[in-house]
């Protein structure tokens, strides 16, 4: 897949490169008729004029089973992650009970030093029949807060987001990407 076009000193930082908008009208030009090749493709670049258009997209995003797009800033390259880009997917919330928890070493900054540190790991959650593992979300005050205060979650409804649910070929549902949003009854972070 072909996406995008730059010279080695502009990947390497070491020159600004033209921005995006550019590059994309040279990687066209400079390709050429590439379409009758087997082993390379010309990912397909489509310029967001207006909020309808971006839900067209997110449609045929769905629609395609896609999971999900990548919207970019008409500026020059940026190594390493950017603001220039933006994913754009659509998740979905739901509550669940937290029937376990785990606990487990967590590596954690302190006087600048990085040191493990026994705290929550992971919460399970029973989705659809199965028991699945909500880890992500939570913060290092929270991790430790309910190590030592277990009551406070264990029994409790949780609010989780995720990508997709999804079964496996043994019929185990699961959750792709869940994510840890909030305690219900709490007032949550935005």
């Amino acid at each position: 897949m072909i996406f995008d076009v730059l010279k080695p000193e502009e990947f390497s930082g070491e020159v600004d490169s033209p921005p995006f908008s550019t590059r994309i009208e040279y990687r066209e030009n400079w390709l050429g008729d590439i379409h009758s090749s087997k082993i390379l493709e010309i990912l397909p670049q489509v310029r967001i004029k207006d909020e309808d258009s971006l839900d067209e997209l997110k449609n045929r995003s769905k629609d395609s089973n896609w999971e999900g797009l990548i919207a970019r800033k008409d500026s020059p390259y940026k190594s390493g992650r950017t603001k220039d880009m933006l994913k754009i997917k659509e998740f979905f919330d739901d509550e669940y009970v937290v029937t376990g928890l785990i606990m487990g070493p967590q590596r954690v900054i302190l006087d600048g030093r990085e040191l493990e540190e026994v705290m929550l790991s992971a919460v399970t959650i029973d989705h659809k029949g199965s028991q699945v593992q909500v880890g992500s979300g939570f913060t290092i005050d929270q991790r430790r807060h309910y190590y030592r205060n277990t009551n406070e979650l264990i029994g409790k409804t949780i609010s989780v987001q995720y990508f997709e649910s999804t079964v496996d070929q043994h019929g185990k549902h699961s959750l792709r990407f869940p994510v840890f949003k909030g305690l219900y009854g709490e007032i949550r972070e935005i």
